[in-house]
């Protein structure tokens, strides 16, 4: 299911992604519509946006690591630490008398693959999400600046 679900994610965000560049161009089309002239940058952003990719990264690594551990505790000897993490974490995919490195392997690279891909799609959720609240925060100071020069010049009339 969680294979399932990462290309399935993946699949969208791609779409969204191909789609971005005429969003954004028709959200400028409506910005200049309703005669919004200029909104401010958000000088914060860009280190918002590293600091949140730094930690889901740091974050996603070590959550990684920690379910590898759990799987195969502290006390599984070296040479069995990948038999012992691909028959616990993954025992749906092999029973035991069909273990085999080069499966096992496989397992390991498309399960990192996955996980990488997991974070990488939350990560990117997370910054358009945060992106979009800064335009909108902006916007709304945009459209509050037009309304008190409007209703200051209504009362100065």
């Amino acid at each position: 299911m969680f294979y399932a679900a990462a290309i399935t994610s993946h699949i969208v965000i791609w779409r969204l992604s191909c789609s971005w560049q005429r969003l954004s161009i028709y959200w400028l089309s409506v910005e200049s519509a309703l005669n919004i002239k200029q909104v401010p940058r958000d000088e914060t952003l860009k280190r918002k946006l590293r600091t949140v990719t730094i930690f889901i990264c740091f974050g996603g690594a070590v959550e990684h690591l920690m379910n590898i551990l759990s799987s195969i505790g502290l006390h599984c000897a070296p040479p069995d630490v990948m038999r012992t993490y691909i028959l616990k974490s993954h025992g749906f995919l092999l029973l035991e008398h069909e273990y085999n490195e080069m499966i096992a392997l496989a397992v390991v690279f498309a399960s990192i693959f996955a996980t990488v891909l997991w974070n990488f799609l939350d990560l990117l959720i997370i910054l358009y999400c945060k992106g979009l609240t800064s335009r909108y925060l902006r916007l709304n100071i945009c459209v509050e600046t037009i309304c008190l020069e409007t209703q200051h010049n209504n009362i100065s009339k």
